[in-house]
């Protein structure tokens, strides 16, 4: 049996790239793999939330980025898994490195208003 090009590229494939049906493309197969979301809805709901950063309000990007901080990602609790969100990369770090704790941001909050 032989196969055309096409069967052939198709069976070189992981089962999350067929599933999104979109080749080799990294972006839509980490957002499929990681997120159970395509590439084309990440960018939906980015559109939908106006292209902006919900926390900080920087101009984000979903596939090109013109600098790291700019990237669009995917936030989610770490304990559910839950998709909460697209934000910036700054935003997702910092939420990350304060371990996802309400209690711990609105204390950062109120260490930096005292110096206001």
């Amino acid at each position: 049996m032989t196969l055309n090009d096409e069967e052939r590229k198709k069976r070189m494939l992981g089962p999350a790239e067929k599933a999104v049906g979109h080749g080799n493309n990294r972006r839509h197969h980490n957002l499929f793999k990681n997120y159970d979301i395509s590439l084309e809805e990440f960018n939906k709901r980015l559109k939908t939330q106006g292209g902006r950063c919900p926390i900080c309000g920087r101009e984000i990007y979903g596939e090109v980025s013109q600098n790291n901080t700019s990237k669009a990602v995917m936030d989610h609790d770490h304990k559910t898994r839950k998709n909460r969100g697209i934000i910036c990369r700054n935003c997702n770090v910092g939420i990350g490195l304060l371990g996802d704790n309400v209690e711990t941001l609105i204390g950062a909050v109120v260490y930096l208003k005292s110096f206001e």
